[in-house]
């Protein structure tokens, strides 16, 4: 059983290695610090009784949770050692499944409030008062906040998190091919960005139809994997998602590369990139798939 001494050191651990935020946070402070939380909270032990909730609800909406985990988090209660409807004359095999499933959330309900208050105390730990006082009770300061209701303060009160920074954010997005160093990462910088836009504003999301333009659009004015492009335009308006252009140029990039390492040059997806082995010779700039 995870204990609280455990729980304690692990966060000791991981606020140690993350720097304090300086002056008012920002977007991408606000990311990185939940990036640092999400593994620690998946790490730990928890719903031994049913095991189907995990503690990264302590820190996600209850929206996003919900779609990953089937329904939202109910936040345990504190309860005794022992369970008082346990009926006197039960017979062992009912008595023993009542106290195992008691001791289950038992053990659930210590876990939550130590990994609760570890959460909590790790971010004020990371940012200046003057971004969270508002929250502070005169009486118990933090105690009676929830690390996601801070987390929530942040996000308003945090720069780039306004309406004219979604847009900026969808220009940058048209320039993301230029520095990516390959498909899964130009993939993975794109979406990062619409997590990064349901951030600034839940309500206008940057949508996968949205990102789809924004790379067909790319590669076609570049003229990136021409074929593998073809290929695509050819495909009916149905088929023409987003999973559907990630599978088809992830694929064509193994081909590509595997096709150059044979012919003995080098491939790196960023400004000179997608050619063959001759062009890039030559050197003329390579944009050809296969």
């Amino acid at each position: 059983m995870t204990s609280a001494e455990d729980i304690a050191t692990l966060f000791a651990e991981a606020s140690a290695a993350f720097p304090a935020i300086i002056g008012q946070p920002e977007d991408q402070n606000l990311h990185a610090l939940i990036e640092v939380l999400t593994p620690l909270l998946l790490d730990i032990d928890y719903d031994s009784e049913k095991g189907k909730h995990s503690l990264v609800a302590l820190i996600e909406s209850d929206a996003d949770y919900a779609a990953e985990y089937g329904s939202v988090f109910v936040r345990p209660r504190r309860i005794g050692a022992y369970d008082e409807s346990i009926a006197s004359d039960a017979n062992n095999v009912t008595r023993a499944k009542a106290e195992a499933i008691w001791k289950a959330k038992l053990s659930d309900s210590r876990i939550y409030e130590a990994v609760e208050k570890a959460t909590r105390k790790f971010i004020i730990s990371k940012v200046e008062d003057t971004w969270i006082c508002e929250l502070k009770s005169a009486k118990y300061f933090y105690t009676k906040r929830t690390a996601r209701e801070i987390i929530v303060h942040l996000q308003k009160v945090c720069l780039g998190t306004h309406a004219i920074d979604a847009l900026s954010l969808q220009n940058a997005m048209c320039d993301y091919h230029l520095t990516a160093e390959g498909i899964p990462e130009y993939i993975n910088m794109l979406e990062d960005a619409q997590r990064q836009a349901l951030r600034i504003d839940e309500n206008n999301p940057i949508t996968d139809a949205s990102v789809l333009v924004i790379a067909t659009s790319a590669f076609l004015k570049d003229n990136r994997f021409p074929h593998t492009s073809e290929d695509w335009e050819d495909l009916p308006s149905n088929q023409k998602t987003w999973a559907t252009w990630k599978t088809m140029y992830k694929a064509a990039q193994g081909r590509e590369r595997i096709r150059v390492k044979a012919a003995g040059g080098t491939n790196s997806f960023g400004g000179s990139n997608e050619g063959s082995a001759n062009a890039a010779s030559a050197g003329e700039p390579p944009h050809s798939d296969e």
